[in-house]
């Protein structure tokens, strides 16, 4: 092996590494419909949720595991508001068609936030609607309502 032009030498590798070889798995956006959150989301996810947010947001998930990385994408009807709310876990959102409004922030297509676990955020479509993308390192089916924040900080 020889070493990179850096002069730095990567670590050896080691055959227990690739014991089990992973299977890539691709995801086909033709292939694959976008799903009415009512008919995805968990109960307890939608009783907290307002029945527009229920009503008026679509979801494909894309590849990832249980307890692993997580992605997946969001379609939101024009005007419609997510209340405030936090995960437990990070979260990196990237707008990839519409805008997103935090506030007086704007984001549109090809911009991106990142939103540390336990953090109190809420947004709203654009006028055209918005679809996004939500990564998170591990799946996380957290919601806590601004109310349980504050509860919680008592």
């Amino acid at each position: 092996m020889r070493a990179p032009a850096s002069g730095v030498r990567p670590a050896p590798l080691r055959p227990h590494y690739f014991a089990a070889m992973a299977t890539m798995r691709f995801f086909d956006p033709d292939a694959t419909e976008y799903m009415r959150a009512a008919d995805v989301y968990p109960d307890t996810l939608k009783a907290q949720l307002t029945d527009a947010e229920v009503a008026n947001t679509a979801v494909r998930f894309h590849q990832g595991l249980p307890g692993r990385l997580q992605l997946f994408e969001i379609r939101l009807e024009p005007g419609l508001e997510i209340s405030t709310h936090a995960h437990a876990d990070d979260e990196i959102v990237v707008v990839t068609a519409g805008e997103l409004h935090f506030g007086r922030r704007v984001c549109g297509a090809g911009a991106s936030v990142f939103i540390p676990g336990n953090t109190l955020y809420g947004f709203r479509a654009g006028s055209e609607g918005c679809r996004y993308l939500n990564f998170r390192a591990q799946a996380d089916s957290t919601f806590f309502s601004r109310e349980d924040v504050v509860e919680a900080r008592r």
